[in-house]
């Protein structure tokens, strides 16, 4: 494993900063607004493929690859401002132990 470089405290802020921004965006407002609509076109699709499926007929491979990526990119970018808090303070807190 590469050693960890240690940040300038420059870096440091910029980090903090980004990080705070992400996870104040769970705090919108309308955050909860984009999450429901997210699952609201999650569920849009997992009825699509009940009625291809039931419907006895599939779902073409660019269909059903078009989808997954759908789904786990929206996942994956509500995730980002939840997770970011958590992330911070473990990275900040690896760069202690460099330091020390």
């Amino acid at each position: 494993m590469r050693p960890r470089r240690r940040l300038t405290d420059a870096e440091r802020r910029r980090l903090t900063i980004v990080e705070g921004e992400l996870t104040a965006l769970a705090q919108h407002p309308s955050w909860p607004t984009l999450e429901r609509a997210a699952q609201q076109r999650i569920e849009k699709f997992q009825r699509e493929i009940a009625v291809k499926i039931f419907g006895g007929s599939s779902l073409d491979v660019e269909r059903q690859a078009f989808i997954r990526g759908f789904v786990k990119g929206i996942q994956y970018t509500l995730s980002i401002p939840t997770g970011a808090e958590a992330s911070l303070e473990a990275y900040l807190k690896s760069q202690e132990e460099v330091a020390s």
